[in-house]
Order: structure tokens, then C-alpha cells, then sequence
């Protein structure tokens, strides 16, 4: 019994409810050697509780010594994935600001340089600037294609705003064919997120019935949706609309 005593104090995992069924956890592994030195008080004090009754001290100790080293494994396992996200998740957004100062200085080598490397380590953010770069020629030689591409890969991570930029590059054809249903699609998933650019050009789809039906009603929603977000060409539109729209029920 001090041995049973012994082990329950050393174990910072240890809680009552569970013991019975071999939660023998420690602060670090123990050797099967000493397990089996201590297997018959262990038994004889586990064999009336346990869910699983081996036929042999031995066979239990072995059961226990598995069962912990599973325990011990989701324990640690858990604690350093939490780690990794917590660090790794202030890293990205410090490196993701020295980009932006990189830009704003122009520094280009390590603007791009580091811009590349988040984007490439799947950072949503850092792709939609990277596609935005490449639309521009900022610090990287223009390219629409690969503009297009860097703010899909964001947009399909639901990023509102890269998101709203396909929507008006494909309304607009800039560097790609028209295609208003593929406007529609992404002005909808980023005026869904409530993003007010998303809404303004969801708006302007309804009114001109582009990829949509045409719908006044729809539009002005849209429209007040992104001009309560501070849109003014939003507001502007949504005026034009409503007395377009009294105009012909007062004929």
C-alpha cells in the first residue's frame, strides 16, 4: 500500500475516478524493470476494480505501462501543438508587419523575399498582398496570372478581401475574360462575410443584372448594406436606384 500511496502522489495526472483503469501517469516514463518490482502490491490492490482483469501481475503491469505511454504521448503531444500555434501564430503576424515596413521603405529584396515566404507557408494574408503585388508590379515584376493565382489561394482560405478583388478583376476582365457568374460567386462569399467592397459590388451585379437576375430590391439591399460601412459611391448608387425605382411607380 505505500508503494500505491507513493505513485498516487507522483502523479500530476492523477484523479480518482480514473485510477482504477491504469492511470498510472508520471511526471516521466518509468522503466518496466520497476513496474514489474512493484507489480504484485499494484495488483493486489487494483484486481477487485479494474475494468480489465488480467490473468497475471505481469500482464497487468505491461497493460499499464502501454496504457501510459499512450496517455503520456496525447498529453505531450497536446501540450506542443498548443505551443507551436500560440508561438507560430506571433511570428507570422511580427514577420507579416516587417513586410509591410519593408514595402513602405522600399525595401523590395526583403519585402519580397519575406512576403514569398509566408505566402508559400500558406498565410492567407500575406497571399492576398503577394497577389496584390503582383497586380501592381510592387516590388515583383507585374504579373496578372500569378495575381490571379496568389489571391485564389486566399480567397479559398475565405479571405473577405481577396475574395472582393477576384470579384471585380472577373466583372471587370482585368487580365482575364469576363465572367460575371465568377464575379457574383466571390462578391457573394466576401459580402457574406460582411466586407463592404464585397457588398457594393454585389450590389452593382443585382442592378445591372450581371450573373444574377436583374433585382432592384436585392441591390438596394447590398447597396445600404455597404453604404452603412461608409461605401459613399454605395450611398450614391442606392439613391439613384430608389428614385429610379418611385419614378416608375408614380407613372
Amino acid at each position: 500500500m505505500p508503494i500505491v500511496v507513493a505513485f498516487i502522489l507522483a502523479s500530476p495526472f492523477y484523479t480518482s475516478d480514473r485510477f482504477a483503469k491504469f492511470n498510472l501517469g508520471t511526471s516521466m516514463p518509468v522503466g518496466l524493470g520497476r513496474l514489474r518490482k512493484v507489480g504484485s502490491s499494484l495488483y493486489s490492490y487494483f484486481a477487485g476494480r479494474a475494468a480489465i482483469k488480467p490473468r497475471r501481475a505481469s500482464e497487468f503491469i505491461l497493460y499499464a505501462a502501454r496504457a501510459l505511454e499512450k496517455r503520456m504521448y496525447k498529453i505531450v503531444s497536446s501540450v506542443l501543438i498548443s505551443l507551436i500555434l500560440c508561438f507560430s501564430g506571433t511570428a507570422l503576424s511580427q514577420t507579416l508587419n516587417e513586410v509591410r515596413a519593408a514595402f513602405r521603405a522600399k525595401d523590395c529584396e526583403t519585402a519580397r523575399n519575406g512576403l514569398l515566404s509566408l505566402a508559400k507557408s500558406g498565410n492567407a494574408k500575406a497571399q492576398e498582398l503577394l497577389g496584390w503585388a503582383y497586380q501592381k508590379g510592387d516590388c515583383v515584376a507585374k504579373d496578372t496570372q500569378q495575381s490571379i493565382a496568389w489571391l485564389r489561394e486566399s480567397a479559398e482560405q475565405g479571405n473577405a478581401a481577396a475574395q472582393t478583388g477576384l470579384g471585380y478583376i472577373y466583372r471587370d476582365g482585368n487580365g482575364v475574360t469576363k465572367d460575371q457568374d465568377e464575379a457574383v460567386n466571390w462578391f457573394r462569399k466576401s459580402a457574406e462575410q460582411n466586407d463592404p467592397l464585397g457588398q457594393y459590388g454585389l450590389g452593382l451585379e443585382y442592378e445591372q443584372g450581371y450573373g444574377v437576375p436583374e433585382d432592384a430590391q436585392q441591390a438596394l439591399v447590398w447597396y445600404n448594406k455597404a453604404a452603412q460601412q461608409g461605401v459613399v459611391a454605395a450611398k450614391e448608387h442606392a439613391d439613384k436606384l430608389l428614385a429610379k425605382e418611385q419614378a416608375k411607380l408614380s407613372k
